[in-house]
């Protein structure tokens, strides 16, 4: 993975401003023409989290560690949308990037096949949080990304930098690769 950092490195993530925060949050992050207008059981997509300003913040930050290219190359299908939904592991959002066949009732709250899921949480619970999990998993530790990185065996790549824990979930067979080519593209945007 050595060349990995070197090859992968990306332009700064881009400002979002409180306006287009504000049109991401009614939209469910709505940068693709088709967010959901409702999800199974959670409300719309922009209801699934807390409107809070630090939510809110927490939602650019999540949608902002990666771009839409870069999820349309891990998965290799076109992104149609992205939403904003709540993390599976406790505080937190996740900003989800949807393929084409992921269908227009999935729920933002939880994994789907076919997307890319960013979930990110910060301050005092980020660490706990993610010490919580690297002890519930097999961890394979990967070195030099962030403060600390491990991918759990199966599903998802988590790293921890400074008071930020970022995990990323790549919906295909095989995620391993993918997921470590976003990590090392996120975490200079953390």
């Amino acid at each position: 993975m050595g060349n990995s950092s070197r090859l992968h490195r990306r332009a700064p993530a881009r400002t979002v401003t409180a306006a287009a925060l504000a049109a991401m949050m009614i939209t469910g992050c709505g940068l693709g023409a088709h967010a959901p207008a409702s999800t199974s059981g959670a409300g719309s997509a922009a209801g699934s989290i807390a409107t809070s300003p630090a939510e809110r913040a927490l939602a650019a930050k999540a949608c902002g560690l990666i771009t839409r290219a870069e999820a349309s190359s891990a998965l290799k299908q076109r992104i149609t949308r992205q939403v904003v939904g709540r993390s599976t592991f406790g505080a937190g959002v996740a900003c989800a990037f949807y393929a084409p066949d992921v269908p227009p009732s999935a729920d933002p709250n939880l994994a789907q096949p076919d997307s890319v899921r960013i979930t990110v949480a910060t301050g005092p619970d980020a660490v706990r949080t993610f010490d919580d999990y690297r002890a519930k998993v097999h961890p394979e530790p990967i070195p030099g990304l962030g403060d600390r990185a491990f991918y759990d065996g199966s599903a998802s790549v988590s790293v921890l930098k400074g008071s930020t824990y970022v995990r990323i979930m790549v919906g295909v067979a095989n995620n391993l690769t993918p997921e470590k080519i976003l990590a090392f593209e996120a975490v200079p945007r953390m």
